[in-house]
């Protein structure tokens, strides 16, 4: 019990009494907006004065839905009249919509215990006259409607928004009456203040001009005398931008009351407005019914293009013929849009008590390929249009045009014309629906009757033919595989067509040719578009094949493709000059184009044979039938369509050949193009259009391939060719040279580097890819640079290399042998054992030699740089340097005089050293003894030496040996130099000269021995005595 809801009693009850001070009201459901509660019973009475209307506009109402209204409702109590109403009227809240004459108005709702909904709203007016506008809280002046609003106040712009989603705009004032009328109105509305503004229509523009947003002209001024803003003075302000309102002032000047006068504002304040509309008028009172008669004619709305009025209901009645139908096209329809077509709408409904048709009602915005779908046919021969507007909303309203379509042949009809068309009723425009209509076509006794569809355009069959001779009716096609349906003859003088179509058929109908004939001839084309297989079989299929009858049918496919015959049933193929095929019962095909007079095949029809195929060599193949007085065989042939990929080759050898067609019946010029015949020979030819050519204006000029060296751009009128670099011309055929142009100038001169590039080589003061540019300041370049750049410079440089190359090779193979050669020599000689026959020196002289040599290599070391280069040891790559004496020198300058000397001098320093004291040998005793028969001497020592004093000497005599060795050598040298023999001479001064070296504890005996020089001992080799030394 605790989830029950309890009962609420509402005190909903209301009495409200509308004066002309309080005009409005608004009654509403219980909690309103929230949903209605349960169990509720509101009545709502409201009082009007004598003399006024009520006015009662529903804003909502979503209530229970339910048919009879007896749940939740709301009802309407006025003048004796009572309406209930439920459910949901969101869509269709301008129906609920009263004007009311009588004084009182109850409202009255009610809820039961479940189901409650979002309520109703209802807004309540008095006017004392009835309402010309079609809100009723506009007010007229004038033939235009005008709203008064305070609040919610909002800037100049969003006021005028608000206004134009009223179809309206801001108000302009063009009088001095319409601009009281404004201002009292502002000053009678119940939300008027006077510190508030109210905007009028009036803005500036960038050259601070007023004028009006409604675009009408600004022929009224209400500016106070003498303000500064008529002229828009001081209006553009950093504020921004001003617009017009009326605002309060008190007493402006001693003749002006307070009152509301023109002031400009900024466009962004805030504030009332005052939105104008154009009246569209009422028609309440306007009788446009009618009643139009003919065969043919047009209407439209009241007001047409401009929009119609309010409140308007009327009625068209047109009247066509007897046995006709009204066939109505409408060529524009702009009306207020509702769902069902409830508010404005259009009605086209036949007269009262004709019954098969269904009304047509029409309402919102359509489109002109919408309305070329739209089909009004009339069961009869009158029709009623009937138009409606409500009292808010209007539109441009329609426009249509009628005509009187005769059906005549409906039911019945019957002609004995020996020839004529028939055709259903409203073609080619569309099929009418529900007609029931047949023809009977009567020929001349012995005589047929040939009928033939030449145009057929329909979802479904509609016709039926009847050949008489009792064979049963036949229905055109029925299948669309059948290409030889159609055409049909008459067993004997009677043929009936009968046509019969739907509730909603699909099409534009269709056209029939006929005459009466004895002995039938006939040729008709038939053509496959875009079926890909089809059959032909015998006339008057499925009934038996006619007699006499001689009939062509030429195939047509679309060019670019091939047909296919495969006979399935006939046949034995004999040629065109075969005996055994009669002029009866025969088929024959023609392809006219496969070779220059055509190739046709007979094939006869008595003999079942192999199956045969025939193909097509361009698009198109007659197939003629002979049936002969004793009916045929039947026939069946398969056509098929094949792609041909080399139809434009085929058409090109046409071309070249003689540009001809077959016939020009059917026109075979494809693209436009014209068949013309010739008055002198009858041969047909196509005349084409623009940029298309061919036998039959199947190609185009660019298919010709007419630019040879670049590519073909058509243009409406022909073509054009976009040459190849290199050429030009119209077929591009001519080559353009590189330099014909002459880039160049007289700046320089071109060189054609490609066939289509060059190269400008400019002249003086000019550079550029073109000489274009004109050289201000001339570049240095350093002569390095330009004699790498120039081919005679790098020719120079590289011949100097290689030569210079070639002479280092030259020197060392000349001189590096030869050195080396030498220095092996010398070590060989140096490594191996020695033995001299000259006078062996004696101890003391070797001793002294080592010493001499030892004080000379330091004196080298420490002595000047003549000295320091003497004493200089030499090592391999210093021996591999040194000069040959084999070379000679023609050179003798005192230079060399002077290095020979000082080399001398140092090998006398060498070899005849200073005697150093803590190298002398002390001896105790010594003695010179001379044997007469020999003419050396010898000197003995008595003092025996010990072994480490043995060593050393003979060290040092080794070095000593080495030095003379090299000092030889030199002096050879050196003497060679000089001048030859001299050299020796030069040699013995220089001994002489030199510093005898005496040991202290020599005796006068040796002085004669000591005075020898080493050098003077090694040239005594020659002697013929032999010497021993010996060592004691």
């Amino acid at each position: 019990m605790g989830n029950v809801r309890k009962p609420t009693r509402w005190e909903c009850n209301r009495t409200i009494s509308l004066t002309p001070e309080d005009p409005r009201t608004t009654v509403t459901s219980p909690e309103f907006p929230r949903p209605y509660p349960d169990d509720v019973v509101c009545i709502a009475a409201v009082s009007a004065p004598p003399a006024f209307t009520i006015l009662l506009e529903f804003e909502e109402l979503v209530l229970e839905e339910e048919p009879s209204c007896s749940y939740d409702y709301v009802e309407i109590q006025a003048m004796n009249e009572t309406n209930r109403y439920c459910g949901d009227w969101s869509d269709r809240l301008k129906l609920l919509r009263k004007v009311l004459m009588g004084p009182e108005l109850k409202i009255k709702f009610l809820s039961d215990y479940s189901y409650h909904f979002g309520g109703f709203k209802a807004r309540i007016s008095i006017e004392q006259t009835w309402p010309e506008c079609e809100d009723g809280r506009q007010q007229l002046y004038n033939h235009s409607c005008y709203q008064f609003i305070s609040y919610p106040e909002v800037t100049w712009h969003t006021a005028n928004e608000i206004c134009r989603g009223h179809q309206g705009e801001v108000a302009s004032v063009h009088s001095a009456a319409e601009e009281r009328f404004i201002v009292r109105k502002i000053r009678e509305s119940r939300e008027y203040s006077a510190t508030a503004v109210y905007w009028l229509g009036g803005k500036t523009n960038a050259s601070n001009e007023w004028y009006w947003s409604d675009k009408t002209p600004l022929d009224f001024s209400g500016w106070v005398s003498g303000s500064k803003e008529l002229h828009g003075v001081g209006l553009q302000t950093e504020e921004g931008e001003r617009c017009l309102a009326l605002q309060w002032k008190g007493s402006p000047t001693p003749l002006l009351p307070s009152s509301l006068y023109w002031s400009a504002q900024p466009c962004d304040m805030v504030g009332g407005y005052v939105c104008k509309k154009l009246n569209p008028g009422s028609g309440l009172h306007l009788n446009l019914n009618k009643t139009v008669n003919g065969t043919e004619g047009s209407l439209a709305s009241y007001q047409h293009p401009e929009h119609y009025l309010n409140n308007l209901d009327y009625w068209i009645i047109i009247s066509a013929p007897e046995k006709t139908r009204v066939v109505v096209n409408l060529h524009s329809l702009d009306l207020e849009h509702q769902s069902q077509c409830l508010y404005d709408f259009l009605e086209v409904v036949d007269p009262p008590g004709v019954t098969g048709g269904d009304p047509t009602r029409l309402c919102g915005h359509y489109e002109a390929e919408e309305l070329e779908k739209l089909h009004i046919v009339s069961t009869k021969n009158e029709v009623h249009i009937h138009f409606h507007s409500d009292y808010s909303v209007t539109d441009r309203g329609f426009s249509l045009s009628w005509k009187a379509v005769d059906v005549s042949g409906c039911p019945l009809h019957t002609t004995t014309a020996k020839q004529g068309v028939l055709v259903s009723p409203n073609y080619p425009d569309f099929l009418l629906s529900r007609l029931d209509c047949s023809t009977t076509i009567l020929a001349p006794v012995g005589k047929r009757v040939w009928l033939e569809v030449v145009d057929y355009d329909s979802d479904e069959p509609i016709l039926e033919v009847d050949l008489g001779g009792g064979e049963g009716r036949l229905t055109p096609f029925a299948s669309s595989t059948l290409l030889s349906d159609g055409i049909y003859v008459s067993s004997g003088e009677r043929m009936q067509v009968t046509l019969r179509t739907g509730d909603n058929p699909n099409g534009k109908g269709c056209k029939i040719i006929y005459k009466a004939v004895s002995d039938v001839k006939e040729e008709r084309a038939v053509k496959l578009g875009s079926r890909t297989w089809g059959r032909l079989l015998h006339l008057n299929f499925p009934s038996g094949p006619p007699r006499r009858v001689d009939v062509t049918q030429k195939l047509i496919v679309p060019l670019g493709n091939t047909l296919l015959l495969q006979f399935n049933r006939p046949t034995e193929t004999n040629g065109i000059q075969d005996v055994g095929c009669t002029d009866e019962n025969i088929i024959e095909v023609m392809d006219w184009y496969s070779d220059s007079n055509g190739t046709l095949w007979r094939l006869c029809t008595e003999d079942i044979g192999p199956q045969l195929s025939i193909e097509s060599w361009l698009n198109t193949l007659r197939v003629r039938t002979i049936y002969g007085q004793e009916p045929g065989p039947n026939i069946n042939l398969t056509v098929t369509v094949r792609p041909d990929a080399a139809y434009k080759t085929k058409l090109l050898s046409k071309e070249v050949l003689e540009p001809l067609v077959e016939t020009c019946t059917p026109n075979p010029c494809q693209n436009g193009g014209k068949c013309v015949t010739s008055s002198i020979t009858g041969k047909h030819s196509c005349q084409c259009l623009g940029h298309f050519t061919g036998m039959m204006c199947g190609l185009t000029l660019c298919e010709l391939q007419p630019c040879l060296f670049g590519e073909c751009l058509l243009t409406p009128n022909g073509f054009k060719c976009i040459c190849k670099p290199g050429y030009h011309g119209d077929t591009c055929e001519e080559r353009v040279r590189p330099c014909s142009s002459n880039p160049c100038d007289v700046r320089g001169e071109c060189i054609e580097t490609t066939d289509a590039n060059f190269k400008c080589r400019c002249h003086a003061w000019w550079e550029g890819t073109k000489c274009d540019r004109r050289i201000l300041h001339i570049p240095y370049k350093p002569l390095s640079e330009r004699m790498l750049q120039e081919p005679f410079w790098l020719g120079l440089i590289t011949v100097t290399v290689v030569l210079a190359v070639l002479g280092l090779f030259w020197c060392a193979k000349r001189h590096f042998p030869e050195k080396l050669e030498k220095l092996l020599q010398e070590e060989n000689e140096r490594n191996r054992p020695y033995i001299s026959n000259r006078h062996c020196p004696s101890v003391r002289e070797r001793t002294l030699a080592v010493s001499a040599t030892r004080d000379g290599l330091a004196m080298a070391a420490s002595g000047g740089s003549g000295n320091r280069a003497g004493a200089e040891p030499k090592t391999l790559l210093g021996r591999l340097a040194s000069p040959s004496p084999r070379k000679k020198r023609n050179n003798s300058t005192p230079t060399k005089k002077s290095s020979a000397s000082e080399k001398k001098q140092i090998l006398q320093q060498l070899v005849s050293p200073a005697l150093n004291a803590g190298e002398s040998i002390p001896l105790s005793s010594n003695s010179l003894s001379v044997e007469p028969s020999t003419s050396s001497a010898e000197t003995s020592f008595t003092a025996k030496l010990t072994p480490d004093q043995t060593l050393k000497l003979e060290k040092k005599v080794t070095f000593a040996r080495l030095l003379d060795k090299v000092s030889s050598e030199m002096s050879s040298g050196s003497e060679l130099e000089v001048g030859g023999p001299k050299g020796s001479s030069s040699a013995d001064q220089l001994t002489r000269n030199a510093d005898p070296v005496k040991s202290p504890n020599s005796t006068s005996s040796n002085q004669g021995s000591d005075s020898r020089s080493s050098s003077e001992t090694h040239l005594s080799i020659g002697t013929p005595s032999r010497s021993r030394c010996m060592l004691l």
